[in-house]
């Protein structure tokens, strides 16, 4: 089974996205992306298929954390959807200039959310395939 990481502050949306997600997918969720980087650093990486984070820009020191995350999860080829707060396209561009493969602003379908990781996982699996088969 595909195993997830859920990142938001949001108790109540961790919570729905967990259970959305968990018929398909074992899911972590942490509510930080200072968290999500000590999941990450715990050697067990290769077990995440995909990242699901909330953007938030207002506080410096997560942004920061966030955009770590992105750059951690795009060397180890983890794809990530960002959630925007807003239907802005600066903070849709910000996202995936972090490193997001995909970027859904909230309030969402659930099912999008859904297709749209169904997506960037058969992606990177697929480039996982293709690594593998260079070395």
């Amino acid at each position: 089974m595909k195993k997830l990481l859920i990142i938001d502050d949001n108790l109540m949306m961790r919570t729905f996205l967990a259970n959305y997600f968990d018929t398909n997918y074992i899911v972590e969720q942490v509510s930080t992306p200072s968290e999500a980087i000590i999941k990450l650093n715990t050697g067990m990486t290769e077990e995440y298929d995909a990242v699901i984070s909330d953007f938030k820009k207002h506080t410096n020191k997560e942004y920061s954390r966030l955009k770590e995350v992105a750059g951690q999860t795009n060397d180890l080829n983890i794809p990530m959807i960002i959630l925007t707060d807003e239907d802005k396209s600066d903070q849709r561009l910000t996202a995936l200039s972090i490193g997001a493969k995909d970027t859904l602003s909230k309030p969402f379908n659930p099912k999008e959310l859904n297709m749209r990781l169904a997506s960037i996982i058969g992606q990177a699996d697929f480039s996982r395939t293709l690594l593998r088969k260079a070395a």
